[in-house]
């Protein structure tokens, strides 16, 4: 029991931290630990996009999108992410539900074209 509030306490600090502030500072960096924790999410959902058929696991629901992300921040985020190998994805701007990341901010995801249109209709 200890062990697991102390872990929910460390990541609600964590996520607690990297929203306050001025928020105007943060901006200026050029990876602030909210993006480095959002990248790292997203990270995970490459993975599942790349390895495998399957939702991911964090999704409650998907929602494809238009929004205020440059194509260049869009691809560049990719690039982080997963090996050139994969750049054939699609980068789509959607916005994640996420049970762990309630304020999550919209991400930048891959469409992959293993994937069958079916499934990315069903995400």
């Amino acid at each position: 029991d200890d062990a697991t509030s102390h872990l929910t306490h460390e990541n609600d600090e964590h996520h607690h931290a990297s929203a306050g502030g001025d928020g105007g500072e943060e901006e200026e960096e050029e990876v602030s630990e909210e993006v480095e924790d959002e990248m790292e999410a997203v990270s995970s959902i490459f993975g599942d996009c790349i390895r495998s058929t399957s939702s991911p696991p964090f999704f409650e629901r998907v929602v494809t999108m238009e929004y205020t992300i440059a194509k260049d921040d869009c691809n560049e985020y990719v690039q982080k992410s997963v090996p050139t190998s994969h750049m054939q994805c699609t980068c789509k701007v959607m916005i994640p539900v996420l049970r762990h990341y309630p304020r999550h901010r919209p991400a930048c995801l891959l469409e992959c074209p293993s994937l069958p249109s079916q499934l990315m209709t069903e995400l």
